[in-house]
């Protein structure tokens, strides 16, 4: 049986109390953008039986909620939901009407389609490039894909930034926002990238380690994240909570004039950090 671990979802806002028991964001079901994606169908099975791809190949491409593909003959398209309680809907779908040989194919993505929109549940392997989509009976397993049709191979890595200059550095934060005066950086705000896929640092007052994952698209998923406990000063809150924001939920890394930015989707917050000098 494999062990299925999902994306941290969020980091709460409550975050930004220092005051308390020690923080702990265990792996939970991930959120819509964490899906977002190329994916190929490698396995399947349902109340028949498992499936038998052989030479068919069935794709779902996850795009700002919208779901669409191919289901081994016929192209579809639908929408998709990710729920509050980590649960996961799809469909209804709209499709092409040909018809392929042999039968068989065509008996395939019947039951790739329906499996689809019965599925209630997604799960992400804790190397971020395979995902399960499951109910009580069903489960279809797929491999991310890059954007040459490869399916990704397990490992951690850094996404398109330079991974030699990424990892094993320790990096001080700078600012927030993309400039020294948006957000005064206050304690010692650090953070490190091991080459075995984990990451520890401090937000400025607590500390924290996790691991994390390289995604095709270039972006940078933490996978598990564990927060110190510390009675932090009222006045370093909101650099935490800023900090856990970007980090926690996944982000793109750039390293440009020997500064390393943190950014994510969606949003005009970003981390730069400068390496620390020995």
């Amino acid at each position: 049986m494999r062990t299925r671990f999902a994306l941290v979802a969020v980091i709460a806002l409550a975050l930004a109390g220092c005051a308390s028991s020690p923080e702990v964001t265990t792996p939970g079901f991930p959120v819509a953008d964490d899906l977002d994606g190329s994916w190929r169908l490698t396995s399947g099975t349902d109340t028949t039986g498992a499936f038998d791809l052989g030479d068919t190949e069935i794709t779902l491409e996850l795009d700002d909620r919208t779901a669409s593909g191919n289901a081994g003959c016929n192209s579809y398209t639908g929408e998709f939901g990710v729920t509050v309680d980590g649960g996961i809907s799809f469909g209804p779908f709209a499709s092409t009407k040909m018809a392929c040989s042999p039968d068989s194919v065509m008996d395939l993505e019947s039951r790739y389609l329906a499996g689809l929109e019965a599925v209630d549940t997604a799960t992400l392997e804790i190397d971020g490039f395979t995902l399960s989509l499951n109910d009580d009976v069903l489960e279809l397993v797929f491999a991310e894909v890059d954007d040459k049709g490869d399916d990704e191979s397990d490992g951690a890595g850094a996404g398109d930034v330079d991974e030699a200059a990424l990892v094993g550095t320790t990096w001080s934060l700078e600012s927030i926002g993309g400039t020294e005066a948006a957000v005064v950086v206050d304690g010692e705000a650090s953070l490190v990238f091991g080459d075995d896929g984990s990451i520890h640092g401090s937000a400025g007052c607590r500390g924290f380690e996790g691991d994390y994952v390289d995604r095709p698209s270039g972006s940078i998923s933490i996978t598990r994240i564990e927060i110190d406990a510390a009675d932090c000063p009222e006045s370093i809150g909101t650099q935490e909570t800023l900090v856990f924001d970007v980090i926690g939920e996944g982000f793109t890394a750039t390293i440009a004039d020997n500064r390393l930015t943190l950014s994510k989707d969606g949003s005009s917050i970003s981390l730069v950090y400068r390496p620390l000098e020995d």
